[in-house]
């Protein structure tokens, strides 16, 4: 049986009041021994209360001994009795001392984790602040980049579109991206429960899975290429 104490020293905390609260279990089975010994006595007493009554020989020795034996066990009983109420008060005092101790321990842990994600959440709002910074210069720079394209591309030829030069291309890949990187894959019974970054669902198929997303670098790279190759005449890849 798990006690309060063995709780206490998995958390690693400070030693607790010993015990396992249940020292009043032995003396209540003593002292249900004891009454069935004490019930058996008085079912015999009638019968040597009636032998000393007829004055059977021996039957004053035995109604003396059996009175004295029943006098023993009351007695017996009611030190029992005592001892109980005792120890289970005893008990209480140590089970609410060891749930006082598990209470200011599982306090411990809870404030610990409370100021450790205090400073987490500071490092996520860092990056997050970083992350809204770089992806405004990604959309600033994509903007100059349609701008000076415009100028040097065939007249009428669809050069940005498909290229993540648009705002709303880059919204999408970033949440995308978001969900690539934030998303466990492959999906594995350790994994599975691991919390995702919040992103756009919307600009995300449900559908797409996350092992075919490629990183946004990549992405972004590859787009790059193809966008080049358009401007500069040549045979362009597919944009997509």
């Amino acid at each position: 049986m798990t006690t309060l104490v063995d709780t206490v020293k998995k958390l690693g905390r400070p030693p607790v009041p010993r015990g396992d609260g249940n020292s009043a279990a032995p003396i209540r089975a003593r002292l249900a021994e004891v009454e069935a010994q004490l019930t058996i006595l008085r079912q015999d007493y009638p019968q040597a209360a009636l032998a000393f009554a007829q004055e059977a020989e021996g039957s004053a020795e035995r109604l003396t001994d059996l009175e004295a034996r029943i006098a023993g066990q009351e007695k017996q009983i009611a030190v029992l009795q005592a001892a109980l109420v005792e120890a289970e008060a005893a008990d209480e005092r140590l089970i609410q001392q060891q749930r006082t101790a598990l209470y200011r321990s599982q306090f411990i842990s809870v404030k610990k984790a409370l100021a450790q994600r205090q400073d987490v959440a500071s490092k996520l709002m860092v990056h997050l602040e970083n992350a809204a910074a770089a992806f405004h210069e990604l959309v600033e720079l994509s903007e100059t980049a349609v701008v000076k394209g415009r100028m040097i591309a065939a007249e009428g030829r669809p050069f940005a579109q498909g290229s993540l030069l648009a705002s709303k291309e880059l919204y999408d890949a970033v949440a995308r991206e978001i969900r690539r990187i934030s998303t466990p894959w492959p999906v594995t019974v350790e994994n599975s429960r691991v919390p995702t970054l919040p992103f756009d669902k919307d600009a995300c198929s449900r559908f797409e899975n996350i092992g075919t997303i490629a990183p946004l670098t990549d992405e972004i790279r590859s787009r790059d290429e193809r966008l080049l190759e358009v401007l500069e005449g040549r045979e362009p890849a597919r944009l997509r």
